[in-house]
């Protein structure tokens, strides 16, 4: 198989956050339960006995000292001097607390690792240790080594790292996502480790709450937020559709009795609905309580056999439906890529709108898609691809894609360092800014105000717009989900 000159999601989702492992390893190997000297800016020193240097000479080599450190606040990425004395052995560590557990950073051989635009480590002599603060860490600063350890001041990053949740979660295994209060970000997942919501909290603590879908994956899910605050969803499994309740409090489901090949739902003024596509040409609306046909059927743009066939409603409660096309590369007897497209229906009409691309290049044959849809027309998408085209094939080949508002293609493929985070009115982009390996925030089309946030860049589990338009993520550090909060 012949690649395309096409950059994968999947690579890039890797090259972002990679660079947390690039930075520092994860579970704080090599930690140390800290000095019994008391913090403060001038630092202190402990020795669990001097340290005899292997070189056969029968030196000893003193703990290191630490007399200051500076500066004490600021954001994540802020470069901080340590001062001091012997904190240059071979075998010295900067220790960083966490939430969870120390980060770990050894003295790096000289001359390596400066240049990297995710290197924590930018100089460490005998006397100085410059290094820039890195998510998640928060609180106590130590420099330990076989002779003993020296704690500095606590540093205040400019975001609360919270509470986070012990898991491992990508964008693979998202079915949908929602802001229901400031703050407070909903989303959905299905994958190996079962269905569950996560529910990243104002205060910065992430929650898990597991639902029962029954027998199957699930590839697609839809999540709304009601009139009253709460968040419930739709999902279909086993050819019926069902319904998810106050998913962020105690997730229950209950069938809808309605037969479903495929489903989405939203609510609007009327109360809460689906659409449903049961085999044939034609997607009809249903709605709740009793989940009786209204009569409201429009004709389904999808082209007959296309792979990766799947819908959406977005929080504007247009329509999407979506699907892959396969199409010959630069080598059509050796490579394919494919696309993700879509046609939306907009609320109140029964024409659907122009086939719009939302991300392509995924290598060779689609295997499935999956949209979630945004206020005036924003969608992005997520699609997997393999050899064959059918889930017991190759390795899957994943990407994702975005297109703005208004009818036409987007310029070029947004992908996973570009993440899109939707409101009720709003629009928020999470970036990873390669040259600095710094996560940004920010209004999606204000690019300026799009502000660096987090160093170096987590990976970008997801986003969306709270009420008040401000960008709520979920992001994966190490071994943790977390949900960070600007003090």
């Amino acid at each position: 198989m012949v690649r395309t000159s096409l950059v994968t999601v999947a690579a890039l989702l890797v090259a972002c956050s990679s660079t947390i492992d690039n930075g520092y390893p994860e579970d704080g190997e090599n930690g140390s339960s800290g000095s019994s000297g008391s913090s403060g800016a001038s630092g202190t020193s402990g020795s669990s006995g001097d340290y005899v240097d292997p070189s056969g000479t029968g030196a000893t080599r003193p703990p290191p000292v630490i007399s200051s450190t500076g500066p004490l606040e600021g954001e994540y990425g802020t470069l901080v001097t340590i001062t001091g004395d012997n904190l240059d052995e071979a075998s010295a560590t900067l220790q960083l607390g966490t939430p969870t557990e120390n980060l770990s950073f050894p003295k790096p051989p000289a001359g390596t690792g400066e240049g990297l635009p995710s290197a924590v480590i930018k100089k460490w002599t005998k006397t100085e240790i410059q290094f820039k603060y890195p998510f998640p860490a928060e609180g106590a600063i130590r420099v330990v080594t076989k002779s003993g350890q020296a704690e500095g001041a606590s540093f205040v990053p400019a975001w609360r790292p919270g509470s986070p949740l012990a898991a491992k979660l990508g964008r693979r295994e998202l079915l949908g996502v929602v802001s229901p209060a400031n703050g407070t970000i909903v989303a959905m997942f299905d994958g190996a480790g079962g269905p569950k919501i996560l529910v990243g909290s104002a205060d910065g603590s992430v929650t898990s709450k597991p639902f029962d879908r029954g027998g199957g994956a699930l590839m697609t899910g839809s999540l709304y937020v009601t009139p009253a605050g709460k968040v419930d969803g739709f999902f279909v499994n086993n050819g019926t559709l069902w319904q998810l309740t106050d998913a962020a409090g105690t997730p229950s489901t209950s069938s809808t009795n309605v037969t479903a090949q495929r489903a989405a739902g939203g609510v609007d003024a009327t109360g809460a609905y689906a659409w449903v596509k049961n085999g044939g040409t034609t997607v009809s609306r249903y709605r709740a309580p009793a989940w009786t046909a209204t009569g409201e059927t429009v004709t389904d743009p999808t082209p007959a056999n296309a792979p990766g066939q799947s819908m959406a409603v977005g929080i504007d409660n247009s329509l999407y439906m979506g699907w892959g096309v396969n199409s010959s590369g630069s080598f059509p007897l050796y490579d394919h890529t494919t696309s993700a497209v879509t046609q939306r229906l907009r609320p109140g009409l029964t024409t659907f709108d122009a086939k719009r691309t939302v991300g392509s290049g995924a290598d060779d044959y689609m295997v499935w898609t999956r949209f979630i849809g945004g206020p005036e027309g924003r969608v992005s998408s997520y699609f997997c691809a393999n050899d064959t085209g059918i889930f017991g094939g190759a390795s899957l080949d994943c990407e994702e894609g975005y297109a703005g508002a208004g009818t036409s293609a987007p310029s070029g493929t947004v992908v996973s360092e570009y993440v899109v985070g939707f409101g009720a009115t709003s629009t928020v982009a999470v970036s990873c800014e390669k040259a600095t390996s710094t996560l940004k925030m920010g209004p999606e089309t204000q690019t300026a105000q799009q502000t660096p946030a987090l160093f170096p860049c987590p990976g970008i589990v997801t986003a969306a717009a709270d009420p008040t338009g401000a960008p709520v993520v979920l992001v994966q550090a190490g071994a943790y989900i977390y949900a960070p909060k600007k003090r």
